[in-house]
């Protein structure tokens, strides 16, 4: 669980180098895809859903990547079962990306150093 709250899915757009400039018509800056290497695990929504992927490649105008996720039901698909799709690059709202989260792990690792053995006292000495 420790290891796990080390990442956390934050918008391409803060990625870095971070985006000049935003979309000011409301589209999707296909240009923020650059930022992505494969084997990054990245959250794509379109108009019609939200897919949980690992990102492959750009390839004639459609994001490719390995589906971690159904789709519909959200549900972690296993390693055998898991497929590759790609989705038209016109179709996304918006890229998240998971990344590590140096204040969080930061945070966490004080609170564990320092609340555990409390917690460990307190049960020790409760009997």
């Amino acid at each position: 669980m420790l290891l796990d709250s080390c990442a956390s899915y934050n918008n391409i757009e803060s990625i870095q180098p971070k985006s000049e400039a935003k979309s000011t018509d409301g589209k999707f800056n296909s240009k923020n895809l650059s930022k992505l290497r494969q084997g990054d695990r990245i959250i794509v929504q379109t108009y019609k859903s939200r897919f949980i992927l690992i990102y492959d490649e750009l390839e004639d105008g459609e994001l490719k990547g390995l589906l971690e996720k159904n789709p519909l039901t959200q549900a972690r698909l296993g390693k055998s079962d898991r497929y590759m799709i790609g989705i038209p690059i016109d179709e996304i709202e918006f890229v998240k990306v998971r990344k590590f989260n140096a204040p969080r792990s930061i945070g966490l690792g004080i609170v564990s150093v320092v609340v555990m053995p409390l917690l460990i006292l307190m049960v020790a000495f409760e009997g």
